[in-house]
């Protein structure tokens, strides 16, 4: 072998061990990590968990590790500690956090209105025909202070009650909370999701004493058309040190809304996990065809929005107005 081909040769070997460190292996960027909490089956946050299956997540160059809690209070508590990045959380939550003081912020809104239904035990303790006839009654909600709750309590104050007049009892995620309303463990249950299909479904005479999925039934009980309630939330140190991560994330959700919208609840249900299916398909079925009607159409918090829950929390405070940003959200 003469002198120039061991050299043609050499060279050769080199530029096909460059090409091979330069494949898809290690040409592809590492993706992101981010750590987020979220209630345990609720579909009020349904894009969470669609959002993976949906490849959004994968679109955005993102690992999204999440961890379900048994309530947005403790989702919170996780996000205030640390140990989580960002929460899907409710509003009403976020701005009585950022009222004293919290630097939290909303940067996404899922749903704009709040998806709860006040229902009555079919063996209730007492007769309840009206909102008033809740006083001395127990009241199942997800978790005391969460956003049934909140939602409660104005609804009480807006026909003369206080929040003492009515016992509050926690019970858990949405999907739980069946045998406890058919046990008599509560009266009222502030029930979202498939559980008011699912009861709807086992008893047709089933009374609703209000209920905020459309914006008919929500201006009925609370005065606005709209009212923000889930929301992606985190801690405003977060979004100044992780502005592309952030702006990664909300892009993520915005494909998770869009891909819901575009696909029929069957294939909704199968991207969604067990803790947020009940035993029968058709109650998810409807109950996922009322959440897709729910979603915001592009994330985007506006002060109509803003403001209708700032007059349903019933707070007063000059951080009110530092509660929301869109500047992370994908101008589509």
């Amino acid at each position: 072998m003469s002198f120039l081909d061991s050299r043609l040769l050499l060279a050769l070997s080199i530029c096909v061990s460059i090409s091979c460190g330069r494949g898809p292996s290690s040409t592809r960027s590492k993706r992101t990590e981010v750590r987020l909490a979220v209630t345990r089956g609720s579909l009020l946050y349904m894009p969470v968990f669609v959002a993976g299956p949906a490849g959004c997540f994968e679109k955005q160059n993102l690992t999204v590790k999440i961890e379900q809690t048994e309530g947005a209070p403790k989702s919170v508590m996780a996000l205030l500690a640390g140990t989580v990045d960002a929460v899907a959380g409710g509003y009403l939550q976020a701005l009585d956090l950022v009222s004293q003081g919290r630097p939290l912020r909303a940067f996404l809104v899922m749903q704009r209105f709040p998806g709860f239904a006040a229902v009555v035990l079919p063996r209730a303790s007492q007769p309840i025909q009206t909102i008033e006839d809740l006083k001395g009654a127990k009241v199942g909600v997800s978790a005391v202070g969460g956003e049934s709750h909140r939602i409660l309590k104005y609804i009480l104050r807006q026909h003369g009650m206080k929040p003492e007049d009515i016992s509050a009892i926690s019970l858990g995620p949405s999907v739980t909370q069946v045998p406890s309303l058919e046990r008599g463990r509560v009266d009222v249950l502030l029930a979202q999701g498939v559980t008011i299909s699912f009861l709807q479904r086992r008893h047709p005479d089933l009374r609703l004493l209000f209920d905020t999925r459309t914006p008919e039934l929500t201006k009925a009980a609370l005065g606005v058309e709209q009212a923000p309630e889930s929301v992606l939330l985190t801690r405003e140190d977060w979004l100044r040190s992780s502005p592309d991560t952030a702006r990664h994330l909300a892009g993520a959700f915005q494909c998770a809304m869009a891909w819901i919208q575009e696909h029929s609840s069957e294939q909704i249900r199968e991207a969604l996990p067990e803790s947020s299916r009940s035993p029968d398909t058709a109650a998810d079925l409807d109950a996922i065809m009322s959440a897709k009607r729910m979603l915001s159409p592009d994330g985007r918090m506006t002060p109509e929005l803003h403001e209708a829950a700032v007059r349903v929390s019933g707070l007063v405070s000059p951080n009110l107005a530092q509660a929301y940003t869109n500047d992370f959200l994908d101008r589509q």
